[in-house]
């Protein structure tokens, strides 16, 4: 049956005028031809995304930390800094997957290094001594932000040892993060990434290093290879122009 089939088919293909098999030809040809074209273009395009993250790359690397903590207050109408800000350029890439990402079964889009400094604890702490037998002991319980300090003092007379008991335990404290994308820059056509820490005012970043999946802020146009691209375009226009070639030649 199915060589019947088959016969039959090529029978009808055989009687087709040979005008037929032109214009399916030439529709074949000229569907290669444009999507030839769009996959070139497509490739040019990829390229100069490439050179464009290269350029916003070296921008980066450039780039220093920077405290934004006064201009925010002023523009806050803040009187005194309650929080400090620190924003620096991200390095926009195509993040790999490592084995964190393989164990807990996702990808990640940001990645970075935060290195922060917090404030010394330097003061002065008072409190009445008294006499236990022969030393003479002291307790201090003050609060210094962020720091609560605790500490008992025992002095026995020379050439004995004083000894001090301290505590000293520190305030917890919330840090905000925010991811920026900035208007496209001119330069390289993409939008330039940041992120912006803030922190208590007693909290000082001093160093930051954020790698992220450029599609956070850009939208990449996935690539494709040239045979691929080809046999889509092509075969489409080959399958719809052997239809209307047939639908002509059988009318």
């Amino acid at each position: 049956m199915l060589k019947s089939l088959w016969f039959q088919v090529f029978g009808f293909l055989k009687s087709m005028p040979i005008w037929v098999w032109v214009v399916t030809a030439a529709l074949a040809m000229g569907g290669g031809y444009i999507t030839s074209l769009r996959h070139d273009l497509i490739a040019e395009q990829h390229r100069n995304t490439r050179l464009a993250y290269a350029i916003d790359s070296i921008q980066v690397v450039n780039d220093t930390l920077r405290d934004l903590s006064d201009s925010i207050s002023t523009a806050l109408h803040l009187t005194e800094a309650e929080r400090n800000y620190f924003e620096k350029r991200s390095l926009q890439l195509v993040l790999q997957r490592d084995s964190i990402d393989d164990l807990l079964q996702q990808e990640s889009r940001l990645r970075g290094l935060l290195e922060a400094q917090i404030a010394n604890l330097l003061d002065t702490l008072s409190a009445p001594t008294e006499e236990d037998g022969t030393n003479r002991v002291a307790t201090f319980h003050e609060y210094i932000e962020p720091y609560t300090v605790d500490m008992h003092v025992v002095l026995p007379v020379p050439p004995e040892i004083g000894t001090a008991e301290v505590s000293v335990k520190l305030d917890p404290f919330n840090m905000g993060i925010r991811v920026g994308c900035a208007n496209i820059d001119p330069l390289t056509g993409i939008n330039p990434a940041s992120i912006l820490v803030d922190t208590p005012s007693w909290v000082t970043i001093s160093n930051l290093n954020v790698s992220q999946d450029r599609e956070v802020c850009n939208q990449v146009e996935a690539s494709t290879s040239f045979w691929k691209s080809w046999k889509a375009g092509a075969g489409g226009v080959l399958a719809i122009g052997t239809i209307v070639a047939v639908l002509l030649g059988i009318s």
